[in-house]
This record gives structure tokens, sequence and C-alpha cells, in this order.
């Protein structure tokens, strides 16, 4: 499942067909997202039926991946401390603070805020507007440049690069509701990944899971 999940979160969106005119940022894509709760149908090249909960809190964000009945398969906390994730054998392990269930290739790292962001139909606060519609972030060696095109003006597609990684990673957004995309298709060659938004609740807090209070896993 660690592979899986790893695409997964790519983060990426794809877009449509119409080509939207840049559009300058506005004070309320910079906006750090208030807490929200959204659930997604997951696709991929190599999985399907599967389901993307993420829930974001003041105090941290809950992401869990599933099928069928059996619940989730993948749970992971992840606050400014770092990543948690529940373990086979009931135990709490720890993962790298830049470790995120959306990217495919482990030499990328995604900021808990750049993905809340772009969920939530942000731009990362962290940036510049490099030119109209065009905003550039930065962390460590990684870069990623967003579009903002429409009216009202909304994040349409993404491109994140780093050294070492032989295909960029493409996002674009084909649908949205308001201004969080609703239908996410994310690209690295040759890996494509599709994320469709079953459920938007903003306002919504987000607890620390129970499950932290399993004793710590042994082990790396």
């Amino acid at each position: 499942m660690r592979p899986l999940l790893s695409s997964f979160a790519l983060l990426a969106l794809t877009g449509c067909g119409a080509v939207l005119p840049p559009a300058a940022l506005t004070p309320e894509l910079r906006e750090a997202p208030a807490p929200f709760r959204a659930l997604y149908r997951l696709e991929g090249s190599r999985s399907s039926g599967l389901w993307l909960l993420v829930a974001h809190g003041t105090t941290g964000t809950l992401v869990e991946v599933g099928g069928g009945p059996g619940g989730a398969a993948l749970s992971l906390w992840w606050t400014e401390e770092g990543m948690f994730q529940r373990r086979e054998g009931g135990c709490v392990g720890r993962n790298g603070a830049a470790k995120v269930p959306p990217l495919a290739d482990e030499r990328l790292t995604l900021p808990r805020e750049v993905l809340v962001a772009l969920l939530a139909g942000r731009v990362p606060a962290e940036g510049r507007e490099v030119a109209v519609g065009r905003w550039l972030s930065q962390w460590g060696s990684a870069t990623l440049e967003v579009r903002v095109a429409g009216h009202p003006a909304r994040w349409v597609s993404a491109r994140l690069t780093a050294p070492g990684l032989e295909n960029p990673l493409r996002l674009e957004v084909r649908k949205h509701h308001g201004r969080v995309p609703g239908s996410l298709l994310v690209e690295s060659d040759p890996d494509r990944w599709s994320l469709t938004l079953l459920e938007f609740r903003p306002g919504q807090e987000t607890k620390a899971p129970p499950w932290l209070g399993l004793p710590p896993c042994v082990g790396p």
C-alpha cells in the first residue's frame, strides 16, 4: 500500500478544455485555509476503487486511504512536529516530517501547508507572484509553479519540479466547486492519477485520532 499511497498524493489536478485568461491573485487565494474535511474517490494507473480522506484542523491533518468494507488501509496524522502513522500490530510509527502521501517520488517533499492550501483552492502562502496569474513557491530544492486564471480567480494548474526528478509532476484542475478543486488529474510520466471530490465540509474541526495513544513501534 505504501507505493500506492506515495503515488496518490501527488496532489495534482488536471485540467479542462478551455484555456482561461490569467488572473491576478486575490488576497483570499493567499489566506491559510480554515479547517475542512474532504472525501475523494481515488483512481490510478496502478490502483482503483479507493477512497481518500483529508481532514485538516488547527492542530494537525488526518490523511486516510482505504477501499472496500475493510476501513482505512492507511492512517496518518500530520503536524508541524512530523508525520505519525498507525501501523500493523497496533503501534504508532513516525515518518520523516517531509514525506507526504501524495508524492510518488521520495526525493520530493511537500509541506503540509502546501497540500491543504491546494486542496482548499488556495495557493501556498509562502511564495511570490512572478507574473500575472503565476505564483512561485519553493521549499528545499523543490519548486512549485501555480497558474491562476478565470473569474473569480482560481488556481487551475501547477507544475512541481526538483533536482533528480526525471519527470515533473503536473497538476491541473478539471472541475471546480466554487474555488475548491472538484475533479483533479495528477500526472508524472508514465503514471497518472485522478481525484474526484465526493464531499467537502468547510469549518469542520479535526482532532488528533485516538490511535495516537498506542505504543510507539519498535524499529524503523
